[in-house]
């Protein structure tokens, strides 16, 4: 049985972001107001899609969700297309993602990576405030026990 509260799971994906890529990270949607450092620095959206069981046993909880980081780069001037920026979002997005692939811990969550890596999109806002997005495009696991179905299935074998 999957735990339905997204609460949790987006506070897991904030805290993987938060510090470590920006401190301009907003769970579900485009805040109605930038702060100046969103204008400035850029931010990050946080977007999940269904969270799907594939649970066997009752109290055993075995699911996934694909997830999204978008991430607003600002433009140069007159809304030209700021390259260091979407490269350094870009590259710390991904070596978050990475890294945490690479942590086999056994956490409730664990993230895969998706078939569709990344897209970016054109730029967004108004007149004052345009953006290019770098959305970067994963799988969450959730797992209760801390293991993947196969290494459960080895145990019982055991």
């Amino acid at each position: 049985m999957v735990n339905e509260s997204r609460t949790d799971l987006m506070d897991y994906l904030y805290y993987l972001l938060y510090g470590k890529v920006t401190k301009n990270v907003y769970p579900m949607g485009v805040p109605t107001e930038l702060t100046a450092s969103d204008k400035k620095d850029g931010f990050i959206v946080i977007r999940t899609g269904n969270i799907n069981d594939e649970s066997e046993f009752a109290k055993q909880t075995f699911g996934w969700v694909r997830c999204y980081f978008e991430c607003y780069v600002p433009t140069l001037t007159r809304g030209r297309f700021n390259k260091k920026a979407y490269k350094d979002m870009q590259d710390a997005v991904n070596t978050v993602i990475d890294e945490t692939i690479a942590d086999s811990g056994s956490d409730t969550y664990s993230i895969e990576n998706d078939s569709v890596l990344s897209y970016d999109d054109d730029d967004h806002g108004n007149p004052d405030n345009r953006f290019f997005l770098y959305v970067k495009s994963f799988v969450v696991t959730i797992d209760t026990d801390g293991e993947q179905p196969n290494e459960q299935q080895e145990n019982n074998n055991n």
